[in-house]
C-alpha cells in the first residue's frame, strides 16, 4: 500500500516538474500564468494570492496537469500591445516555453539516474553525474524504435513501480520514465508540446496563420489521446487482475 501511494506520489511529481517548466520560462518570457493545475476535472483545492495571480489548484483526476497562459487562445480579442499575452509572444519564447516541460523532465530523469548509477557502482560522483544526465539517456535513446515502444496508462506506470524489486530499480525506474514523458511529449502530434512547436515552425515556413488548421488538428489529437487513454487503462486494469490471479494460483 504504501509504495502505491509513494508510486501515485511520484507519478504526480514528474506532472508537477513538467508543467513547472512551462510556468518558469514563461515568467522568464513575462507571459502571465492564469492558471497551475495538478490534474484534471473538478478541482479539490485551490490556492490564488489575488484576482490577478496565478491559481494554483489540485484537481480530481492526478494524471495529467497544465497551465493556461494569457492569451494563449488565438481567437480570443488580445491587445497587440498587451506583452503578457501569450498571443503576442515571439516564435522563439513560444518555441522555449513549450520546450521548458519536456527539458524539466529530462533534468528530473537525470537527477534519479545519476542517484542510481551511483547506487550501483563505485565510481566518483562526477562521472555517476555524466552518465545520469548523458551516458544512460543517449544510450536509452538509441535503443527507441518504434517497434519496441511499450505504452503504458496511469495504472500500468504505477504497477511498474509497485513490483520494482528493490529501492535502487525505483529509483532507476523514475528516470527511465520521466525520459518517456519527454519523448512522448516532443512527439509532433497536436496537442502535445512537440507538435505544437511542429505548427509554430509550419506557419514560420508557410509565413500564414493557421490557427484554425491548429485548432482541428489539437481537437481531433485531443480526442485520440483521450481515447488512447482510456484504452491503456482498460488494458493496465486486466493486466493487473491478470497477474493477481496468476500470483494466487502460484500461492
Amino acid at each position: 500500500m504504501l509504495i502505491t501511494v509513494a508510486s501515485i506520489l511520484i507519478i504526480s511529481l514528474m506532472i508537477f516538474v513538467h508543467e513547472l517548466g512551462h510556468y518558469l520560462i514563461a515568467k522568464v518570457y513575462g507571459i502571465r500564468t492564469l492558471t497551475f493545475s495538478l490534474g484534471f476535472g473538478p478541482k479539490l483545492f485551490s490556492y490564488q494570492r489575488d484576482p490577478d495571480s496565478t491559481l494554483f489548484q489540485i484537481a480530481l483526476i492526478p494524471f495529467g496537469g497544465f497551465v493556461k497562459f494569457h492569451g494563449d487562445n488565438e481567437f480570443e480579442e488580445i491587445d497587440a500591445d498587451d506583452n503578457s499575452a501569450y498571443v503576442n509572444a515571439s516564435n522563439l519564447a513560444k518555441i522555449m516555453i513549450l520546450l521548458a516541460g519536456p527539458l524539466a523532465n529530462y533534468l528530473f530523469a537525470g537527477i534519479f539516474l545519476t542517484a542510481a548509477v551511483h547506487m550501483a557502482s563505485e565510481i566518483p560522483f562526477i562521472e555517476s553525474v555524466y552518465w545520469g544526465f548523458f551516458g544512460v539517456p543517449l544510450k536509452v535513446f538509441g535503443l527507441i524504435s518504434f517497434s519496441n515502444i511499450s505504452v503504458q496508462g496511469p495504472i500500468g506506470t504505477i504497477n511498474i513501480l509497485v513490483k520494482s524489486p528493490d529501492v535502487l530499480n525505483f529509483i532507476a525506474r523514475i528516470g527511465f520514465m520521466n525520459l518517456s514523458l519527454m519523448v512522448v511529449n516532443m512527439l509532433p502530434l497536436p496537442p502535445l508540446d512537440g507538435g505544437k512547436i511542429f505548427m509554430i515552425l509550419v506557419g514560420l515556413i508557410t509565413r500564414r496563420s493557421i490557427a484554425k488548421v491548429e485548432l482541428l488538428i489539437s481537437i481531433v489529437g485531443v480526442i485520440l489521446l483521450f481515447s488512447t487513454l482510456i484504452y491503456c487503462t482498460y488494458k493496465d486494469v486486466i493486466g493487473v487482475i491478470d497477474g493477481h490471479k496468476i500470483e494466487q494460483k502460484d500461492h
